[in-house]
């Protein structure tokens, strides 16, 4: 397994699984309503399948989301900038404008990022 590839792909995920808890939640609610009462008992059984597959799916996500939250937690400001900036939410142009805000050269800037992904894998996961 390729370490950096895994918590990229855990940073890149993070911001669409924030939105996934907010609209699980809107859903969760909507279900809330919806309650069917004078339907089939299928559709009730239906219904309540639905709605508990739908808070197993929110609670892992919340679970990860904490986590990765956490893990951000433990990095420097700057750090977590940099991550955020390169990962969470990407534009283009963020690395140069990460080096400029910085005033950091190339070679520095990959330096800081890969210390800042090694510093987010240790308290992801532990040493």
């Amino acid at each position: 397994m390729n370490w950096k590839r895994e918590v990229i792909g855990i940073l890149e995920d993070h911001y669409a699984q924030r939105q996934a808890m907010v609209a699980m939640s809107l859903e969760l609610e909507r279900l809330s309503l919806a309650v069917p009462s004078s339907h089939s008992q299928n559709q009730r059984l239906a219904h309540l399948v639905a709605e508990r597959v739908l808070q197993q799916n929110y609670q892992r996500t919340a679970l990860l989301v904490k986590r990765t939250e956490c893990a951000l937690d433990a990095l420097s400001a700057t750090e977590r900038q940099l991550l955020e900036m390169l990962y969470i939410l990407p534009r283009r142009g963020n690395q140069k404008m990460i080096m400029h805000l910085q005033g950091i050269c190339k070679s520095t800037f990959y330096r800081r990022r890969d210390r800042a992904l090694q510093k987010f894998t240790v308290a992801l996961y532990g040493s």
